[in-house]
């Protein structure tokens, strides 16, 4: 893993929190400490939910990041990596959807679940340098809650990086989160010892790392344009986004040929592109 990589990158921590196997349980954690829910039954009750959320076959961007289901209420978890209004209207018209995907009937008032959206922003959502920020519906002057359904969490990353390091070690959100800010190796390997979920979550980042790496390596093209990049920081973000939703999705047959015609040894092609070892072996006579 390249240590100076630091997990901001929002299809990044889409990916540590949907698609391996620790995933489910980190999720888990990060709700019930956030909510301040039990760790195990919130685990042992959410499904993961289809992110196709919208209700309105012509509505654009309806696919949600990531949507957990409970016996008690729907939850959303959105990475967002750049502020705009773009952004904040496509949150709330998620909510809205999940909101009203729950009524196709009158019948159905009294099943609807509440609706936590959490939003796990790269910037300071209300610029008040708060670690985390609670919206709900309510009146302006009385500050009574309008609505028991909805409820809005901004985490500020941006605010985890100033936090001192002996203030993260408490066991608390800002602990379980702050992988996605922190790229000193070291801090990492004792702020997570003996912490076997953690330490799971940070062997997923680091294969997402490596598998990012050499995906940028054997795109000839794109490592080409990104040494051509007078700012090697910003170039490294807009490959890493790419790298992630063209190169895991779309070209990883054109990777392994790349590699296979280097001689790379077929498990660790299998390694970095997670294709398997029949689905190379197909490549290999294309080569």
């Amino acid at each position: 893993m390249n240590n100076n990589i630091k997990l901001i990158n929002d299809k990044v921590i889409k990916k540590i929190f949907t698609d391996y196997n620790s995933g489910k349980r980190y999720s888990a954690r990060v709700i019930s400490t956030l909510l301040d829910l039990d760790e195990d039954e919130i685990y042992n009750s959410i499904e993961s939910i289809h992110p196709r959320i919208g209700v309105n076959k012509e509505l654009v961007d309806s696919e949600a990041d990531t949507i957990y289901e409970t016996n008690k209420r729907i939850i959303s978890i959105e990475y967002n990596l750049t502020k705009g209004e773009r952004t904040n209207i496509k949150n709330g018209a998620y909510i809205c959807e999940l909101y009203i995907k729950q009524l196709p009937n009158s019948k159905s008032y009294n099943k609807l679940k509440p609706i936590t959206q959490i939003n796990i922003d790269n910037y300071d959502y209300f610029d008040k340098d708060e670690f985390i920020y609670h919206s709900v519906f309510m009146e302006q002057s009385l500050h009574i809650v309008d609505n028991k359904y909805i409820e809005i969490y901004h985490i500020n990353l941006p605010k985890l990086r100033n936090i001192e390091y002996n203030e993260v070690k408490k066991d608390r959100l800002e602990k379980i989160l702050y992988l996605f800010v922190c790229d000193d190796k070291k801090k990492l390997d004792e702020l997570y010892k003996g912490d076997k979920l953690m330490e799971e979550v940070r062997k997923d980042a680091d294969k997402i790392i490596e598998t990012l790496d050499s995906l940028l390596y054997y795109n000839s093209d794109e490592l080409n344009r990104l040494q051509r990049e007078d700012n090697i920081k910003e170039g490294f973000d807009i490959g890493l986004q790419q790298g992630l939703e063209q190169g895991l999705e779309q070209g990883k047959n054109e990777i392994a040929k790349n590699m296979l015609k280097d001689n790379i040894d077929i498990e660790k092609i299998s390694k970095y592109t997670d294709l398997s070892i029949e689905q190379i072996n197909v490549i290999k006579k294309e080569v």
